[in-house]
């Protein structure tokens, strides 16, 4: 899971200039590239939605190639000064977290993140509004029938561009390139139908998808992580009350009263601030150790009943409950940072933001195990053993073991890091035909 460390000789005084003059040179090109498509703001964001086909394609490769050249620029110079020991010794993911910028190695898992390191995006709005506008599943598609090399896909399930791109592959007549496909940013389940159908599709090498029911035995799918909250402002906030009454309406969901507060809104949580977060931070050992239940909507009745269990006078001594308020966004953060362990219970589906929010900010995540959901990304990276009794099994006893047995978490951090996500898509997309396990 950790990528191979590299130690870089000290090169010479003129191999070092050479390498400077080089990096600038290349920086200068990623400047160039990059001056189309240096950042999706809200503005650039609602006009790339309305752009050709082309020409958003062409925006997300620039920005992709820019921050590619950076890197190159960055670890150019880098190689230029004798590695210091404290650096050499940390495992890759986490020394990759701890360059100077955010890049396409230090990029926290979000739903944006993934879309920069895909290939094919079907669009530069995240999440994508209602309906299909502009086509975009069926232009996605096309896109990869007409791709010429494997490609990595990146398509939204909050609206019926996932289900034109699926029906556009199942009615096509060529094969496409071998592809894998990130399903995500949907509240609903990829439920077991949908697994069998999307397995089917032909050229499909493996699919990573968030919000997954229980794996329905394809051997193409993947549960990959919600991430970070780190969706463009603007275009998020409209769907959250929509969503939330589609979720209320289903089967055995109790129908409950929202309490958002300041986080639940869209901020993005970038590698900067969880850094200057961090950094300012208690370290592991020293951080409180209870278990914070911090301000949360009640968007899924589970958290309900673990604030009301871990509300009770019993709980007082392994439990601080935080009263709802409206928090700055770091400043909610910055709690979360104080303590060794933080109630993360599912959201408006069975994961949530905070879950890696709080991994990232070095602390435990302490969660909610529901076997309708595919457990795979907890089971198989041993997260599992942060899960909690359920709220009606719950005792004071069982808690304070709980927290007796926390570790730092560090060993966990690769999770949230998209470097670590991208290698494993890339993975599978270099699979052969034949090692794919499929469906007939």
């Amino acid at each position: 899971m950790l990528l191979e460390k590299r130690n870089h000789p000290q090169p010479g005084l003129l191999a070092a200039m050479l390498q400077n003059l080089l990096a600038c040179a290349v920086l200068l090109l990623a400047c160039t590239v990059g001056t189309v498509a240096v950042s999706c703001t809200e503005e650039t964001c609602k006009k790339l939605t309305h752009d050709d086909d082309a020409s958003l394609l062409v925006s997300w490769q620039q920005r992709r190639e820019r921050v590619r050249l950076e890197d190159a620029a960055k670890a150019l110079l880098a190689s230029a000064k004798p590695a210091s020991a404290s650096q050499s010794s940390l495992p890759e993911p986490l020394a990759l977290a701890s360059s100077a910028s955010e890049s396409l190695n230090t990029m926290l898992v979000s739903m944006n993140t993934y879309a920069d390191l895909a290939d094919i995006v079907d669009s530069s709005e995240i999440p994508v509004s209602g309906g299909d506008p502009h086509g975009i599943g069926q232009k996605a598609a096309k896109r990869l029938l007409a791709a010429t090399t494997p490609q990595v896909v990146f398509l939204q399930r909050t609206a019926k561009s996932f289900e034109h791109f699926i029906s556009a592959l199942e009615d096509a007549t060529q094969v496409p390139q071998p592809f894998v496909l990130l399903a995500v940013n949907g509240d609903g389940p990829m439920t077991h139908e949908l697994q069998v159908r999307i397995a089917r599709l032909r050229g499909l090498n493996a699919c990573f998808a968030t919000e997954m029911h229980s794996d329905a035995g394809t051997g193409v799918f993947y549960p990959m992580p919600l991430g970070m909250r780190y969706h463009h402002a603007g275009n998020y906030e409209p769907l959250l009350n929509e969503r939330l009454g589609s979720l209320s309406a289903q089967p055995g969901h109790v129908p409950q009263a929202p309490v958002f507060t300041q986080t639940d809104s869209v901020s993005g949580v970038t590698a900067d601030l969880i850094r200057r977060i961090v950094s300012a931070a208690p370290k592991f050992k020293d951080r409180i150790p209870k278990l914070l239940v911090a301000p949360m909507g009640n968007t899924h009745p589970v958290r309900k009943q673990y604030r009301e269990v871990l509300s009770r006078e019993e709980y007082k001594a392994f439990v601080d409950v935080v009263p709802e308020s409206r928090l700055d966004l770091a400043d909610f953060l910055t709690l979360l940072a104080k303590y060794q362990a933080v109630l993360s219970p599912p959201g408006l589906s069975y994961d949530c933001f905070r879950t890696w929010e709080v991994l990232a900010l070095g602390s435990v995540p302490a969660l909610h195990r529901d076997e309708e959901w595919d457990m795979d990304l907890y089971t198989k990276s041993g997260l599992d053993s942060y899960f909690l009794a359920d709220p009606s099994m719950l005792t004071p006893e069982s808690l304070k073991t709980f927290l007796q047995q926390m570790r730092d978490p560090k060993e966990f951090h690769y999770l949230v890091m998209g470097s670590y996500w991208q290698q494993q898509w890339r993975s599978e997309l270099g699979k052969n035909t034949s090692e794919v396990h499929k469906l007939k």
